[in-house]
């Protein structure tokens, strides 16, 4: 339980204080240490997860026009932080002797612009200990355009730390911090009195999601 809580304080911490993924790191090696290291089951797993990020930081990219439509400069916005949110559902198998690789998808939405796509890619775990305790998890997810105000790309990077609340009837509930990178193409002139020709909007954010294993 002291463990636990060490690794939930640096975690809610890390957003706040740090750029260091090696923070997330050593978090986790809290939990592991002066444990017995258990050998992973050679089993499928799953993870269902609701997450809620805080942008830090939404940067908009555009081509400067004339008034003839002819390229003057490229530019960049800040836009005002806002919040967004997604649900995912992954299905994991182990690769290594700690770490688990498996497919992710699901729906995300931006508030910011009102972005609302698919998500999937791939997810990296490493367990310190077992799948029930803290891993440290890695996506690559791409980002699938529901309608023309984005093109599909292949532009979402989260790094997270993960660990149990407490588990109910074989169902163990997770809590993850992360760090999320998401870089859209976007297709919406959204400046006033600016000729502008949009390129892209990029989310960096923090944010926690509560999950499901089983």
């Amino acid at each position: 339980m002291k463990n636990i809580l060490l690794v939930l304080i640096l975690a809610v911490a890390f957003p706040a204080q740090s750029q260091n993924p090696l923070d997330l790191i050593n978090a986790g090696n809290a939990i592991a240490k002066d444990t017995d290291p258990i050998p992973l089951e050679k089993r499928w797993f799953s993870h269902i997860d609701m997450s809620f990020a805080i942008a830090n930081s939404i940067e908009y990219s555009y081509k400067r026009l004339d008034e003839n439509n002819r390229i003057v400069s490229g530019s960049q916005e800040e836009l005002e932080n806002k919040v967004g949110y997604d649900i995912l559902y992954s299905y994991s198998y182990p690769i290594f002797k700690k770490f688990t690789l498996g497919g992710i998808g699901g729906l995300q939405h931006q508030v910011q612009q009102s972005i609302t796509a698919l998500k999937a890619g791939a997810i990296m775990r490493y367990h310190f200990v077992d799948y029930e305790s803290v891993n440290l998890n890695f996506m690559l997810a791409g980002n699938i355009a529901l309608n023309e105000k984005i093109d599909s790309n292949f532009a979402n990077l989260r790094l997270g730390l993960q660990f149990p609340i407490t588990t109910i009837d074989g169902f163990v509930i997770n809590l993850n911090v992360f760090g999320d990178f998401n870089d859209f193409i976007f297709n919406e002139s959204i400046l006033e009195g600016v000729n502008d020709d949009p390129m892209s909007i990029v989310y960096r954010s923090y944010g926690f999601s509560l999950g499901i294993q089983f």
